[in-house]
């Protein structure tokens, strides 16, 4: 946070860079505030098997709707209802936050 905090006193454009990190709402991050700025993944879906630290890989599987807005280029957007999400791998299995594979139907 210091180094944003820095960055900002000492930059010329104070607003717009405020305007530029501005994506929280009540203290979540706000999809709709995202959009525009950078490029965003978002899954929806009942994901508390995934998400839960003591869940094993095989007990993951989670119904998931997908989608991918790519800011710089929109050609590379795509949606995807009733996909399928897991945890992946055996050494990963600790941080669920990071590792996740994705079937597609």
């Amino acid at each position: 946070m210091n180094a944003y905090n820095n960055y900002v006193f000492d930059s010329d454009d104070k607003a717009q860079i405020i305007y530029n990190n501005n994506i929280y709402d009540n203290g979540i991050i706000d999809i709709e505030k995202c959009k525009n700025k950078i490029d965003i993944i978002k899954i929806d879906g009942n994901l508390t098997n995934i998400l839960a630290r003591n869940t094993l890989k095989e007990d993951s599987n989670s119904t998931c709707n997908i989608e991918r807005i790519c800011v710089q280029d929109p050609s590379k957007n795509f949606k995807v209802t009733n996909g399928r999400i897991r945890k992946h791998g055996q050494s990963t299995l600790n941080y669920p936050l990071t590792s996740y594979k994705i079937w597609l139907n």
